[in-house]
């Protein structure tokens, strides 16, 4: 994987060509992993024994280099409005149906736009990706399945997804009885506050999503508008940010 996305490609002056059809059948290749015998992309790895790391920190992203470090990444975040309702007016078992379809789109999604899912929280998802040149066109990739999804689903709620990019720390928390990768750093914390601003089935993003955009996905950075006074709702720090919103036009 090439360190710094799809902007790094476009800025070295390479080809960029579309990805082959997503619903063409693959073969994928499933590498077993227990804590007492780690799957060998995971322990390739130097972290502590029988930690589980993410698919990109375990799969070569950490390039011989140790824990903690810092890397520019683009971080995003996804729920699904109304779930409270969801919960309290149908039954947990179909509840757990609709978060399991909703989380399967998510999954899918990124890593097809080599991203993960770094947590599951709740009735959404955190996710990160090597640049924001993969982050937005996963953003309404997943925004638009979803979507679609409710056509079999009706019960499956409409998302909204944020995002930012910035430097990111990856570092190891915990203790022996439990352990996992953290990634902390100032997107993170503006792309999970910015997410509540996003209407149903909408994508908010900072100013600096939307300056990689422009250069990496010119088309879709043309959906944005700027949402103002947005940011007036949010915690001090945050209300310097310029906060850009794609809205969902039509349910595909």
């Amino acid at each position: 994987m090439l360190r710094g996305g799809l902007d790094a490609w476009l800025a070295a002056g390479l080809v960029a060509q579309p990805l082959p059809d997503p619903d063409a059948p693959t073969q994928v290749a499933w590498v077993p992993f227990t804590p007492e015998a780690p799957a060998a992309a995971v322990s390739t790895a130097p972290a502590p024994e029988s930690l589980f790391l993410p698919r990109i920190a375990g799969q070569g992203f950490l390039e011989g280099r140790t824990l903690p470090l810092r890397q520019d990444m683009a971080v995003g975040f996804v729920d699904m409005v109304g779930s409270t309702r969801l919960v309290f007016e149908r039954s947990a078992e179909e509840v757990l149906e609709v978060m399991q379809a909703f989380m399967e789109v998510v999954i899918d999604v990124g890593a097809y736009h080599c991203g993960d899912v770094h947590d599951f929280e709740g009735d959404g998802a955190f996710l990160y990706f090597e640049g924001a040149g993969e982050a937005v066109p996963a953003a309404f990739r997943l925004r638009n399945e979803l979507v679609a999804r409710r056509r079999s689903l009706p019960t499956l709620p409409l998302p909204r997804v944020s995002l930012d990019v910035g430097p990111v720390v990856l570092g190891v928390v915990g203790t022996r009885f439990r352990r996992t990768v953290a990634l902390v750093g100032p997107a993170v914390h503006t792309a999970a506050r910015i997410l509540k601003l996003a209407p149903p089935g909408g994508i908010a993003v900072t100013d600096a999503i939307i300056a990689h955009a422009r250069r990496a996905n010119p088309q879709l950075a043309r959906e944005f508008a700027v949402q103002e006074g947005a940011a007036e709702h949010l915690d001090p720090e945050l209300r310097s940010l310029r906060i850009h919103v794609a809205p969902l036009r039509e349910e595909r």
